[in-house]
């Protein structure tokens, strides 16, 4: 009987432990037409950018998800003289991107498979400086122009550890959907 006991015991243990490496030998990608298409709103004349990302991943293990997506672009200003003239300023001012990540529980992944969506906003300075615009000198003033998006940046994390990357880059970004090359797998 006990070693019955101790069989029953040592192939317990052999389950779990097979039934752990499942969970962590996770091998996420994105589904069929799943890989994250991003929309950016607005124009190039508002002074905030809304980008949101939304895919689907599946060969997911447990945890929670969190993504979180980033935006990079940059601003312009015309400046403009004591006079009232005005002329392009001749620097571009970074923008910044502000958004929290999006958390999806781990019961909410059904069969290994969720969707992961996510948004940020790119938010050019309200005032600049004359020499951050790149104005002939301190007596003129700096007007806000132009908001382009040049990258996106869009990342999926599970259990604390980043399991996938996306990244776009661009003089002025519109509507996309990331290549598979712009996505890495960790």
């Amino acid at each position: 009987m006990r070693r019955i006991s101790v069989l029953v015991l040592v192939m317990s243990v052999v389950i779990l432990a097979m039934a752990a490496s499942v969970a962590v030998a996770a091998s996420p990608h994105f589904t069929k037409g799943g890989i994250p298409k991003c929309t950016i709103g607005g124009t190039t004349s508002d002074s905030s950018r809304d980008v949101a990302c939304t895919g689907e991943l599946a060969g997911l293990g447990g945890g929670d998800l969190s993504v979180l997506t980033t935006a990079q672009g940059s601003a312009t200003y015309l400046c403009i003289n004591p006079g009232g003239n005005d002329a392009p300023g001749q620097n571009k001012v970074p923008g910044t991107s502000s958004g929290t990540p999006t958390i999806t529980p781990g019961d909410q992944i059904k069969n290994g498979r969720a969707p992961v969506t996510d948004a940020t906003t790119l938010t050019a300075p309200q005032s600049v400086s004359a020499e951050q615009a790149g104005c002939p000198n301190p007596q003129w003033t700096a007007e806000f122009q132009s908001l382009v998006v040049t990258g996106v940046t869009f990342q999926v994390s599970q259990g604390g550890d980043v399991i996938v990357t996306c990244n776009r880059t661009g003089s002025n970004l519109d509507d996309f959907t990331f290549t598979k090359a712009q996505c890495t797998f960790a």
